[in-house]
């Protein structure tokens, strides 16, 4: 089993640093492994592991967050 570390980069829809936490609690309970979240004005950095033998985050990868 080999974890790849991945940086996901997706359009921020309005979130602001202080919503960081808990977009990372968000993420982190439908499975996917986070290492980190930063949160900038137009774009939110996703750090995660992806197992190659892993289909959670191709599961998960039209998750939506709402504020």
């Amino acid at each position: 089993m080999q974890n790849n570390r991945t940086l996901i980069i997706v359009n921020n829809p309005g979130l602001t640093p202080a919503h960081r936490q808990e977009l990372m609690s968000k993420l982190r309970s439908i499975g996917l492994r986070i290492i980190n979240i930063r949160v900038a004005s137009n774009h939110i950095e996703i750090d995660l592991y992806i197992n190659n033998n892993d289909t959670t985050t191709e599961k998960n990868t039209s998750a939506r967050f709402h504020h």
